[in-house]
């Protein structure tokens, strides 16, 4: 196991650039290496080729929404134990838990987080 603060491959998916680069940047001050993916589509494509330790995806994205790709990477996209974690401004339903128990999420990132908010979670994700 690696200790805090050395590097994990994290992948922000979010249709939003600020919130993408907010993430960049924090996550980065932890010395993770980030990469982003404004969209479902090209977020599969970083999976495929990243093979991320932890994904942050929106629920809320243009096309393929959050719940779609998370469905689909826990089908095979990726290794079925890839952290994931919802990175949402919206409640959280008694229906999203059911489906966050169904995929294997255990982690929300809430909208907006602080830095010390985010690093903390995705400490727990991660280690």
């Amino acid at each position: 196991m690696q200790s805090a603060g050395s590097g994990k491959a994290i992948l922000v998916v979010d249709d939003e650039p600020i919130n993408r680069e907010l993430l960049r940047a924090v996550l980065a001050s932890e010395h993770h290496d980030v990469f982003l993916a404004e969209d479902g589509e090209q977020a599969l494509e970083l999976v495929r080729s990243r093979r991320p330790d932890l994904i942050i995806v929106d629920l809320h994205l243009p096309g393929m929404t959050g719940t779609e790709f998370i469905k689909r990477v826990r089908r095979g996209e990726a290794d079925s134990e890839t952290v994931i974690a919802l990175y949402t401004a919206s409640d959280i339903t008694a229906a999203m838990r059911d489906f966050m128990q169904l995929m294997n999420v255990e982690l929300v990132i809430p909208k907006p987080a602080d830095p010390e908010q985010i690093i903390a979670i995705v400490r727990k994700a991660l280690y």
